[in-house]
């Protein structure tokens, strides 16, 4: 509670995914310890979001994750994140011909939105 007094709740502008880093991190700045509770167990239900609008999240994760490698480090970086995702959904496309639950042309459309979000943050 205290935390969330001094610094606010989890930052609005982030749909899904790197929200609990940018708060993290404002903790920090703020000079609260980061801890990691060992004995403390949560049950993740791993892909459950993703599953119902995977395109729209994963869209969003890269949004969230160039705005973190910005802030963290700089705009200069945040082109060579979007190599990266590029390559990693290049990768994707290419082995959804091979799984009988993928689509390949989700990770072709979110391979273009890409290249849009890179241009977009070159500007």
């Amino acid at each position: 509670r205290k935390v969330i007094a001094d610094i606010g709740l989890l930052n609005e502008n982030f749909y899904m995914y790197g929200e609990d880093m940018e708060f993290c991190d404002r903790a920090r700045q703020r000079g609260w310890r980061r801890v990691i509770l060992c004995t403390v167990e949560a049950i993740h239900l791993k892909g459950q979001s993703t599953k119902k609008n995977m395109e729209n999240i994963l869209i969003h994760s890269i949004k969230n994750n160039c705005g973190l490698v910005s802030h963290f480090y700089g705009q200069k970086y945040v082109f060579v994140s979007h190599l990266i995702y590029s390559l990693g959904l290049f990768l994707r496309f290419v082995l959804a011909f091979f799984r009988k639950d993928q689509k390949p042309n989700s990770y072709l459309k979110l391979l273009m939105k890409n290249f849009q979000l890179c241009k977009s943050n070159l500007n």
